[in-house]
């Protein structure tokens, strides 16, 4: 079954374990010089600067599982800040990298310091900080943000590409310029703009190479960095699985229904939300059945898509657990979707699942698609695990022709939860893969992370109506909703959904508590 470690695999893990104990439990000097002598210091540490902000690069260390790195305003660096990363590059913006403590950018014509150490993924230190490099940012009169890097591509179609590169911040937006000669002259090529470091062009010529660069601009179009190098990628001549781009949404409909965060005040928000993204497939959470019809018109309307429930809203079943899908792009038979009560136990709340099979009237293929909605609290850990465990079963009993099946909700169960996130053990033990790689106890995305481009996911699918939107100061944020799929199926590319200006505070109405997540997936 896949999910489960090889003899060898487990034999690895337990002499990580038992290294990582003796190491704990050995003379700091001691383990200094034991870990030392396998791993060199971090060298070649440079620089690339602009107002307010420093790039920073270093050359790999070999097998180097992560390294630390060390800022400080002082030379001496005995007041400092740290963040890790697993990479070889990272963009140092803010005097303090938690994006929480909302702390100044970097100031123009001022020097800083920076140094690297190899760290485990632990967060073990494996070596002694490397040589320390010392930074001046550009001056006022430079532009403030850093240009993009790390451009990568894939197939959507046989007219359009995926594309994306490091994100520049909350509140920024993209300009890409796009064409045939690796010039990109003026008039002679294309703009294109997203506000998400992840977008798709489209309109592109089967076969043929396109050359493209990506600036950031801010939200009224002033240039914020220079252009970043330019990047390529040819367009398929083959590829034939059209994306589907699926989100869940836990609405919170009447569950956040206070003085504060009434419904009819924040409706008008979720429906907007939803229409920009435009998602094919909608997996609702806290969606009330008596608010359903509504916010389905004003979805048709917004969007120009013609979406309906699996149930219509006229059905009391399935509680406040919804499926939505665009019925011009989806069909469903009459006998393939349906619900089921998963187990209550002593929590006393009744949560569901709800199934159909669609079939994509684009490729002709199927999809196994689950909407679903666990019970919350930390005392319900065990009841957790029950209720995933009841999904897996409904997936094996309603899909005997083993489809590609895709299972997305509000799990309400996170990395940090204890004694483990059962949620993610018991899915990824059966197979199922998720597009973060936000496994146990994790800072960095796991390497089973499926998502090949990724948007803001740095931020909290739950953000407890908060003003600013909670977020990591590493590359995952906390999840507790999340979109599982089987191994087959392609993510393509996978999104938190915020609205945010540069200080990370939402704009506008907050729609709900929870921020949508979505996938863009293609079927095997």
């Amino acid at each position: 079954m896949a999910g489960e470690p090889t003899a060898r695999r487990r034999l690895l893990a337990m002499v990580g374990v038992f290294l990582g104990l003796a190491l704990v439990a050995a003379p700091a000097g001691v383990a200094t010089v034991a870990h030392a002598a396998s791993y060199a210091k971090p060298s070649g540490l440079s620089a690339t600067v602009s107002a307010n902000a420093v790039g920073l690069r270093w050359k790999a260390v070999k097998n180097a599982p992560a390294y630390r790195v060390q800022f400080s305003t002082k030379s001496d660096m005995k007041t400092f800040k740290t963040k890790d990363v697993v990479g070889t590059y990272l963009a140092w913006t803010n005097l303090d990298p938690s994006p929480s403590a909302r702390s100044p950018r970097l100031k123009p014509s001022t020097t800083y310091y920076f140094r690297v150490k190899v760290i485990s993924l632990t967060k073990v230190n494996l070596t002694s900080y490397g040589p320390k490099l010392k930074v001046k940012t550009a001056s006022a009169k430079a532009m403030p943000e850093l240009a993009p890097v790390a451009l990568k591509s894939s197939v959507q179609s046989t007219t359009s590409s995926y594309i994306s590169w490091s994100s520049r911040g909350p509140g920024v937006l993209y300009r890409i310029r796009y064409g045939t000669s690796s010039k990109l002259p003026i008039g002679k090529s294309r703009l294109a703009s997203s506000s998400t470091p992840t977008t798709v062009l489209k309109g592109l010529v089967s076969g043929t190479k396109y050359y493209y660069k990506v600036r950031v601009l801010s939200t009224s179009g002033a240039y914020l960095s220079n252009y970043s190098k330019t990047s390529s990628f040819t367009v398929s001549k083959t590829y034939s699985s059209p994306a589907i781009k699926v989100a869940t949404y836990n609405v919170c409909s009447v569950a956040c229904e206070t003085g504060v965060h009434v419904w009819s005040e924040r409706k008008a928000a979720v429906i907007a939300n939803l229409a920009a993204q435009s998602p094919d497939i909608v997996a609702l959470q806290e969606m009330d059945r008596s608010l359903l019809a509504d916010l389905l018109d004003g979805l048709r309307a917004a969007s120009s898509r013609p979406y309906m429930t699996t149930d219509p809203p006229s059905r009391g079943g399935s509680g406040t657990t919804k499926l939505a899908y665009d019925t011009s792009r989806f069909s469903m038979e009459a006998s393939e979707h349906g619900s089921v009560a998963l187990t209550a136990g002593e929590s006393g709340t009744k949560k569901w699942a709800v199934w159909a099979i669609l079939t994509d009237k684009l490729s002709g293929k199927k999809l196994f698609v689950v909407s679903n909605h666990l019970v919350a609290g930390v005392a319900w850990q065990e009841l957790r695990k029950v209720q995933t465990a009841e999904i897996l079963d409904l997936v094996t009993a309603k899909n005997p022709d083993k489809l590609p099946v895709v299972i997305a909700g509000d799990f309400n169960s996170g990395r940090d939860y204890k004694p483990s996130n059962y949620v993610y053990d018991v899915l990824s033990a059966a197979g199922y893969r998720e597009p973060l790689g936000n496994t146990n106890n994790s800072w960095t995305p796991a390497r089973t992370a499926s998502a090949e481009h990724r948007a803001n996911l740095d931020y909290n699918t739950f953000n407890n109506f908060d003003a600013y939107a909670p977020r990591s100061k590493y590359d995952n944020g906390s999840a507790i909703d999340y979109i599982w799929h089987s191994p087959k199926v392609r993510v393509a590319a996978a999104a938190v959904v915020v609205d945010v200006d540069s200080a990370g505070r939402f704009v506008g109405v907050i729609p709900s508590d929870h921020n949508m997540l979505t996938a863009i997936v293609h079927l095997p």
